[in-house]
């Protein structure tokens, strides 16, 4: 039985409207996943700028009080105020280098492809005597494969954030006075003449760092 010449056109009509609508189902579908998985690598990427953004004031108090007793347990002072910046910088950096390896090897078992830069410090002032102003810089690159799409995105990271020193003991006044005092506003104040607490790990009596700012003992709270 043979189809008629208006048949044939009429089954080949609805071959091709479903070939038509199959593709703009599939295409629809693929730009939903793409803009999901573009959605999620975004997600990905501030999660690292969080992590860390949270993880310079605490990393950078823990080390700045390692950086004290390491005064305190060896009995000798860093040899100047840039030694003791430049060892609490470096230190800093280590320890936040290693969170983001850390992430780095979790967002690559997790099917992304997660490249950084290692994140530099630069401790650039001190607007009180007991807050720093830390510039930090680092880049990143996040990858995913959607389909024959790669989705992507990188940043370059410029800022800078004050961290307050909390709970950290003063080894200049441990060796001068042989008590054990916590560098806060409670047993100190700022004063113009007095060293900071980079001069205070030199053991320097007078404030040397010029972008810090001078703290000494508040002689009214004294134990």
């Amino acid at each position: 039985m043979y189809l008629s010449q208006t048949s044939l056109v009429l089954v080949m009509l609805l071959l091709l409207t479903s070939v038509i609508v199959y593709q703009s189902i599939d295409m629809h579908r693929k730009i939903v996943l793409n803009e999901m998985t573009a959605s999620d690598v975004s997600l990905k990427g501030e999660s690292v700028e969080h992590i860390v953004i949270s993880a310079i004031p605490k990393v950078f108090n823990k080390v700045l009080q390692d950086a004290e007793l390491k005064v305190i347990n060896n009995g000798s002072f860093f040899s100047s105020p840039e030694e003791a910046k430049s060892w609490i910088e470096n230190r800093t950096e280590e320890i936040i280098n290693e969170y983001l390896a850390n992430v780095s090897r979790k967002y690559n078992n997790m099917g992304y492809n997660f490249t950084y830069n290692n994140i530099t410090i630069n401790i650039s002032r001190m607007p009180d005597g007991f807050t720093f102003t830390i510039n930090y810089t680092f880049n990143y690159s996040i990858k995913k494969q959607s389909y024959n799409t790669e989705i992507m995105k990188s940043r370059v990271i410029k800022n800078a954030i004050n961290v307050t020193v909390k709970s950290v003991v003063d080894a200049y006044e441990w060796y001068k006075t042989g008590k054990l005092y916590y560098i806060s506003p409670e047993y100190f104040v700022e004063d113009a003449n007095s060293p900071s607490i980079l001069d205070r790990l030199a053991n320097l009596s007078t404030k040397n760092w010029t972008n810090g700012v001078g703290i000494k003992l508040n002689i009214e709270k004294q134990p």
